[in-house]
């Protein structure tokens, strides 16, 4: 933790940060020109450039005697360059002479595990030793089970990326990865009974994967009332009168659970992403706010407001079974673009393909979601870093063999360099886009020329109707 006076703590480094571990034992800071701050902890020795702000992390996977150092056992030889760290398996010897480099794989992390317990009606919080194969397990009623990551390459500026997948025995392969940033926490409730695996890895802020990856089995239980030997008993007792009927709900049943849980999974990632990410925004700026109530900090702290508060409501339109029509998609497209319009003062135009094709017409909640998000991610770019001469232009094309969305930027350059084409900060905008179209199986063509001036986003999702 570092105190600045007059300004209190300006920068902590604890396990969100990557530190193996919160119980810190010894600390030595080099003398320059190395600058580097070593920490020995009960869970391994870190390595922290007060230059660069990077963090590095040994343990005994990387040939170090010991996780657990003890306290004041760091010593170095200036003649040498050599660390000596001591702790309750021996003393190691560290090469100090490189920095902490860009180019290190960090390692990924899991830092600790919080658990509600229903039996007990008590949470509680655990912190497994590094490496330690830490087994799974949600009881019936068990309100959430926290995995609190690190991925110790702290760089300030940057957040890692961490993305998980959960398999089930029934599903070993094409279980899709769910990125998130901002707050490494991976929260799971609500889970169907059964065997999972839960597959994690990350990146670090510039891009760099973890050197491992996590895998962790996870066992839902089912409830008493619906183990095995009590559904054979009432299924001898139902036989005559119901016979497959009880198969068939049981599937069915089976079928609603898992696309409850592939819908949770959707909202906690969209809510994690796109509204916890907003909300941390809103509350850094009315902190500064509050210290210095500036106009231009309010004016800050009223737009992520209004954006916090734009989502919310596109996330509960995506919910809704009553918009699972073609009609409700392409009024929201067209409220998108009428929004885009006042906000920007562009010349706008919305177009239907046929004009007369059936608007009562239903869609897969999934395409109808993930359709308008990549349209408002378009508007939304072309908004940012199109010229201010530019129209938009928004078609929508809907039949029996496919649905097509174009957001087009026309009338203006085409010779638009890659860093301010459409695409949203670092390619992130083309990511998402990209990675939304996979998921519906549709195609997504960005930043395509268009003849007249200008580009265009073009997806196309082959026979989305229900």
């Amino acid at each position: 933790m570092l105190l600045r006076p007059g300004h209190g703590v300006v920068q902590r480094l604890g396990p969100e940060q990557g530190l193996p571990s919160a119980s810190v034992a010894s600390l030595l800071l080099l003398p320059p020109p190395a600058r580097t701050l070593w920490i020995g902890t009960y869970h391994g020795l870190a390595g922290y450039d007060l230059g660069t702000h990077r963090l590095r992390v040994l343990t005994t996977a990387d040939g170090l005697a010991t996780d657990e150092l003890n306290r004041q056992s760091l010593w170095y030889d200036g003649a040498t360059a050599h660390l000596y760290a001591g702790g309750v398996g021996g003393v190691s010897r560290v090469e100090v002479r490189a920095p902490v480099g860009t180019a290190y794989r960090p390692p990924l992390l899991l830092a600790a595990l919080r658990q509600h317990h229903a039996a007990q009606d008590t949470t509680t919080t655990d912190y497994p030793a590094i490496n330690e194969a830490v087994p799974l397990t949600l009881d019936p009623g068990d309100g959430f089970l926290d995995l609190s990551l690190a991925l110790p390459d702290f760089a300030p500026g940057g957040a890692a990326r961490f993305a998980y997948r959960l398999r089930s025995d029934e599903q070993a392969r094409g279980a899709r990865w769910l990125w998130f940033t901002g707050t490494p926490t991976l929260r799971l409730q609500n889970l169907a009974p059964g065997a999972y695996t839960i597959d994690i890895q990350a990146q670090t802020a510039a891009g760099t994967p973890a050197r491992n990856r996590l895998h962790l089995p996870l066992t839902v239980r089912l409830p008493w009332q619906r183990r095995p030997a009590v559904w054979a008993l009432a299924a001898s007792l139902l036989a005559a009168l119901v016979g497959g009927g009880v198969y068939a709900w049981q599937r069915a049943a089976a079928a609603r659970r898992a696309a409850e849980t592939d819908l949770r999974s959707r909202l906690a990632a969209d809510l994690h992403d796109e509204v916890g990410a907003l909300l941390t925004r809103v509350t850094l700026f009315a902190e500064l706010a509050q210290a210095d109530p500036e106009p231009a900090l309010l004016e800050e702290l009223l737009t992520e407001s209004r954006s916090a508060a734009a989502t919310v409501r596109d996330i509960i339109w995506s919910v809704d079974t009553a918009a699972d029509t073609a009609n409700a998609l392409a009024d929201r497209l067209h409220d998108l673009l009428d929004q885009a319009a006042r906000a920007s003062g562009r010349v706008t135009r919305f177009t239907l393909t046929p004009p007369t094709f059936d608007l009562t017409r239903r869609l897969r909640p999934d395409v109808r979601q993930h359709t308008y998000l990549i349209g408002r991610e378009a508007v939304t770019n072309a908004l940012k870093h199109g010229p201010a001469g530019a129209s938009l232009h928004l078609h929508l094309t809907l039949d029996a063999a496919a649905l097509v969305l174009e957001v087009r930027d026309e009338n203006a350059p085409t010779a638009l360099p890659t860093t301010t084409a459409p695409v949203g900060r670092g390619g992130q905008g083309l990511r998402n886009m990209r990675a939304r179209a996979q998921q519906i199986d549709g195609t997504l063509e960005a930043c395509a020329p268009l003849p007249t001036g200008g580009w265009v986003v073009r997806l196309r999702v082959p026979a989305p109707l229900m």
